[in-house]
């Protein structure tokens, strides 16, 4: 039976357990031994991937940020290091993966593809918004509404004292947070780098 590795990369967001629950769920009924892989690539390159067993997933979309942890690796960028990745994976039989993360998540396993053509499939995952090709990333939705919850906090001090107030995003060098969020509060004034 083939089996299919699951892992989470770069910085967490909102909505990656119930993903991972998901993806380990599917797996199942199309037949394939689902692993779960924790800390990211880094847990990748040292052979950290365990049976995603349903004890493991059962209660994890309750559950903020990433039950697999994560990681971003320097080391995934050398031949040497991806090998032994491979070779991790070898070991189990899994000859497929999923990841979530960002851009550089995605540029990672495609390097991974070229060497060793594993395939991959990316859910995106980061609250910068800024995968080519989708509309919407796991992670955006809830960082926008706590930067609105922010500011309908910081409103009310700042009319009480007569004052303006710098409201600073997230976002990378994506300015979709910062955007959506000034058009959402009716905010004065944006500045996107």
């Amino acid at each position: 039976m083939s089996g299919i590795a699951i892992m989470t990369s770069g910085g967490d967001a909102a909505g990656m357990n119930p993903a991972i629950k998901a993806a380990v769920d599917h797996a199942r009924q199309l037949g394939m031994n689902p692993y779960v892989v924790y800390d990211g690539l880094e847990g990748l390159i040292d052979g950290k991937i365990k049976e995603a067993t349903r004890e493991l997933t059962n209660d994890m979309i309750y559950r903020g940020g990433t039950l697999l942890r994560s990681s971003r690796s320097k080391r995934f960028f050398d031949y040497e290091f991806r090998k032994q990745a491979y070779e991790h994976l070898k070991e189990r039989n899994i000859d497929k993966l999923i990841i979530m993360g960002g851009d550089g998540s995605f540029r990672a396993l495609n390097d991974f593809f070229n060497d060793f053509e594993v395939p991959f499939a990316g859910i995106p995952a980061t609250i910068d918004n800024d995968i080519a090709g989708t509309d919407y990333c796991l992670g955006v939705d809830t960082a926008q509404n706590v930067i609105l919850d922010c500011i309908d906090s910081v409103r009310d001090t700042a009319r009480s004292h007569h004052r303006a107030f710098v409201i600073e995003t997230m976002g990378r060098d994506c300015g979709y947070l910062a955007m959506t969020t000034a058009l959402c509060s009716a905010a004065g004034y944006l500045h996107c780098p």
